[in-house]
């Protein structure tokens, strides 16, 4: 399981395989920059026709308030908060699974949990590690000492961000050499490493304040 300083967390997967995995490994590199050259032209096609179609206000999106995504299903859009449980602590439910964030003592928290950007190298490092296990298992060959060495480096300069990130996958031992090209390909264009390679659009918006209703005054007050 990943470790951050002491905080241990599982990681698990939903959805579908991923046919990629059964490409022989020559194929593997070729695929996905065919893949993605394809569905980068088809998004911005579609951006292009959502911005003039007139049943869409001529591409002016609104906000309704519940979270409508252009272009996207409601199931496709996935919920969740993070919720104040004390100090610098906030905890997390996603689908039932719940975790907590925290700050180091030296930064002024009480070190409960790893921080979110120790989080967001995680999440990168065990995507990663997911799709190398996939790939191994496809090819039925054992899981059992996968690992992915993962250090990251904050940027010196402002804004505050995370400037290097540097992984290495530890395959199992039984790895046989004409599959490492094959591995080292499915892996490195896991979810999460892919958006970081096109980001997504990101919003942080401001709840409406809610104004609470002035009492009803009785006859004769002022």
């Amino acid at each position: 399981m990943p470790e951050i300083a002491d905080h241990r967390l599982i990681v698990g997967v939903i959805g579908g395989a991923d046919p990629a995995w059964n490409l022989p490994e020559e194929r593997v590199g070729h695929f996905f920059e065919t893949v993605h050259a394809a569905l980068g032209t088809v998004w911005n096609g579609l951006r292009r026709w959502h911005a003039g179609c007139p049943a869409n206000g001529g591409g002016v999106m609104t906000d309704t308030g519940s979270e409508k995504t252009a272009g996207r299903r409601a199931e496709d859009v996935h919920h969740f908060e993070a919720i104040h449980v004390g100090g610098d602590a906030f905890a997390v439910d996603v689908r039932g699974h719940r975790f907590l964030v925290d700050q180091p003592v030296e930064a002024g928290g009480t070190d409960r949990a790893p921080t979110p950007t120790e989080l967001f190298a995680a999440s990168l490092a065990t995507c990663v590690a997911f799709y190398a296990g996939r790939y191994l298992h496809r090819h039925d060959l054992p899981r059992k000492g996968l690992r992915v060495r993962t250090e990251f480096t904050m940027a010196a300069d402002r804004p505050a961000r995370v400037a290097v990130v540097r992984l290495v996958i530890v395959p199992p031992p039984e790895l046989p050499e004409q599959r490492r090209s094959g591995l080292l390909a499915v892996a490195s264009h896991c979810t999460v490493h892919n958006t970081l390679h096109q980001p997504p659009e990101i919003r942080i918006e401001l709840a409406t304040a809610s104004v609470p209703r002035a009492p009803l005054k009785r006859r004769g007050q002022t």
